[in-house]
């Protein structure tokens, strides 16, 4: 059984800075495009030593999947991805990211008139 590997110490460099974009998105498009750049930011971070090629779209918020998120299909037929995030806590952070993205998502279906306000200024 190969050591489990974290990346706990990069999601405290990119939290902060994701909730106050989160918390300040104008509707759910924003919350997608928020948790799609934050994934990546952290992906290049995670994969930097490799050759690994990443995309924009890394992974993106998917609100009906069962974790929230779907991850890019080329990063999933790579090999070299899935020994990271098999052998990683790199699930449980884009869980947490996605969980977090999904309430405000939430927020902003429940309160749509104030998102098309916002939009028609």
């Amino acid at each position: 059984m190969e050591k489990q590997l974290s990346f706990s110490h990069l999601e405290k460099e990119l939290v902060k800075e994701f909730r106050n974009n989160i918390n300040n998105s104008e509707g759910p498009i924003d919350v997608a495009n928020h948790f799609s750049f934050v994934v990546c930011k952290l992906f290049k971070k995670v994969f930097s030593e490799t050759d690994l090629e990443l995309e924009n779209n890394c992974a993106i918020f998917a609100p009906n999947e069962e974790n929230y998120f779907k991850i890019n299909d080329n990063l999933l037929q790579d090999d070299r991805f899935h020994k990271l995030w098999d052998n990683s806590d790199l699930p449980d952070l884009l869980k947490k990211f996605a969980e977090t993205s999904y309430h405000k998502y939430l927020h902003h279906n429940k309160h749509l008139e104030k998102t098309n306000k916002k939009i028609r200024k």
